[in-house]
């Protein structure tokens, strides 16, 4: 089996497990586990990449997805890069830090359009965990369905971004063209 159908059928499994996934972990612990293997699957400008010491990942403001992100990431590598988690509290300090993904609680929706401001068309990442800022142009948003995490997908605000998606990708989240 290919390398890329071996991580494709352990996303499947991790995403559509039912409820034991919740016995079993907490949902920031797999929201945090999902945020890195979605960069399995999205390319962004080699300059971009190029340019960078750091994969960033920021969250905006305080989440408990901060903590678990830290916990899996900032001993591993991302997209060939070691991984930095950040909080930062404005989209210019998302932009100053360089942010490759920026994850935004949904207590923070208010701010979306400023956010969108000064990251609109840069390969930034922007991922709600809520599918209500969707229409704020978030890029990927998480929401909970039978007991089960799952995530729509913008396709048009993140080709926008300048950030390839795999179509394996798109095959699992629920794409909208908002």
């Amino acid at each position: 089996m290919k390398k890329n159908n071996k991580v494709f059928l352990v996303i499947l499994i991790l995403l559509f497990l039912p409820e034991m996934i919740f016995s079993q972990y907490n949902e920031y612990e797999i929201k945090a586990a999902m945020i890195g293997k979605f960069t399995l699957f999205l390319t962004w400008p080699k300059e971009n990449l190029k340019s960078s010491h750091d994969f960033k990942i920021c969250v905006f403001g305080k989440s408990p997805v901060t903590k678990y992100l830290k916990q899996m990431y900032e001993k591993n590598r991302l997209k060939s890069l070691p991984v930095k988690v950040v909080t930062v509290f404005s989209s210019d300090e998302a932009k100053k830090n360089g942010c490759k993904i920026l994850f935004i609680a949904p207590r923070y929706k208010k701010n979306m359009k400023y956010i969108l401001n000064k990251t609109i068309k840069k390969p930034v990442l922007i991922i709600g965990d809520s599918p209500a800022l969707l229409n704020y142009g978030a890029h990927i948003c998480f929401y909970i369905k039978d007991n089960t995490i799952r995530f729509k997908i913008n396709y048009k605000k993140i080709k926008e971004s300048k950030i390839s998606v795999s179509y394996l990708l798109l095959n699992i989240g629920e794409v909208v063209d908002q």
